[in-house]
């Protein structure tokens, strides 16, 4: 910061590094590090110690967390604000009965925790699968509609089986099966089984997801070699664009013109055009969001095919705290391993097997994932 010695300098920080993650590239240590100053430098302020337990929680440090959340208590004098980490530390860091606690203790908390935790959490720690469980009770309860979330997370964690079963028990769109098959081929280079993955392709998208949908086959059609479809994608992509600058809608039309532009970039780096697919992407590498994470993932595997580590390890901490958390610690363990550097290598290979505990154990990803710990002496968390 400008102000060394200034906390609320120090929390901006912070805060821009938690809501904007992927754009800034923040590591957990990264934004510990800020939370540690501002606290230091004004450890009165009860506000500070909120998030400051919220990262406790995402590194897997109880009592830092649990300290954390008694030092807000004793200082604001009320629990009003976190009941969500009263859920959490149990919810993430305990064992099954704890969990399972918790979860009833969320049912008859206030209105809007259930939706806290979800929001603060989904993505901080490796414990998808409890994330999960919030949001089934999250549905239950609100009323919420979290299907294609849900759906989303089971691919995220390899339970490709599950997630099948949940579509096709659930009936989404067309528009949403074709992200969640965008999406499971990204992180696993797999594609679903059954019914709704048959004769896909861009005939999936309809509005109002089209965009999206579009985006997130990019990758799979430039994988099978489906040009001609990729290519017209592309250019409907851009038609979209001209026509909402037309109409006045720049926001829409920056959008879209960013999809397009990653998508080509997908394109020509499976094409072998490695200098145009940088060109293409670079751009939008700190955009955030669903054309950002695509660029991010892009850019990350590229540079890892160069051999240029540190470029791969940073481009793949935008993806970290997402839904493709595996596959953005899968690409810094492959980078570390590349760098000689068998510790680090190791802990992210801890994360991908920590992901996906749930994960189908014949899914090529999961199974390189616990071979690789194993290979490197390491071991699963409790």
């Amino acid at each position: 910061p400008i102000y060394p010695d200034d906390p609320e300098a120090w929390f901006l920080l912070a805060e821009t590094y938690i809501h904007l993650a992927s754009a800034t590239f923040a590591t957990l240590d990264d934004i510990r590090h800020a939370l540690d100053r501002a606290v230091t430098l004004d450890p009165e302020f009860a506000p500070y110690w909120v998030h400051g337990a919220d990262m406790a929680v995402a590194a897997g440090d109880r009592g830092a967390a649990e300290a954390a959340l008694a030092r807000y208590l004793a200082l604001a004098g009320s629990d009003q604000g976190v009941e969500h980490v009263t859920v959490a530390i149990p919810l993430l860091l305990g064992d099954s009965l704890e969990a399972v606690q918790a979860l009833a203790d969320a049912r008859a908390a206030p209105p809007g925790t259930l939706n806290f935790v979800v929001g603060t959490y989904a993505f901080l720690t490796d414990r998808f699968d409890r994330m999960d469980q919030v949001r089934v009770l999250q549905a239950e309860v609100t009323g919420q509609n979290q299907d294609g979330a849900r759906v989303l997370s089971l691919i995220a964690q390899g339970a490709l089986t599950e997630a099948g079963q949940v579509v096709t028990a659930r009936a989404l769109s067309s528009g949403d099966m074709g992200i969640a098959l965008g999406h499971q081929w990204e992180l696993w280079n797999v594609l679903p089984q059954g019914e709704w993955a048959r004769g896909w392709g861009p005939g999936l998208c309809a509005e109002p997801l089209a965009t999206i949908c579009y985006l997130m086959l990019a990758e799979t059609l430039a994988d099978a070699r489906r040009w001609p479809e990729l290519d017209a994608a592309v250019a409907r992509m851009r038609r979209a664009a001209e026509e909402s600058a037309a109409a006045g809608n720049t926001e829409a039309a920056g959008n879209r013109l960013a999809f397009a532009d990653v998508m080509e970039g997908i394109g020509a780096w499976r094409r072998g055009d490695v200098a145009r697919a940088r060109r293409l992407l670079t751009p939008h590498l700190s955009r955030g969001g669903w054309a950002g994470g695509r660029a991010q993932f892009a850019m990350a595997e590229l540079e890892l095919s160069q051999g240029r580590w540190d470029d791969a390890i940073r481009y793949a901490q935008g993806q970290v705290f997402t839904f493709g958390r595996a596959r953005g610690f899968a690409i810094q363990a492959r980078a570390w391993e590349g760098k000689g550097d068998a510790g680090k290598a190791r802990e992210a290979w801890r994360h991908v097997v920590e992901v996906t505990r749930r994960g189908d154990a014949d899914v090529p990803g999961v199974r390189e994932a616990r071979e690789a710990l194993a290979r490197l002496g390491g071991s699963r968390r409790a």
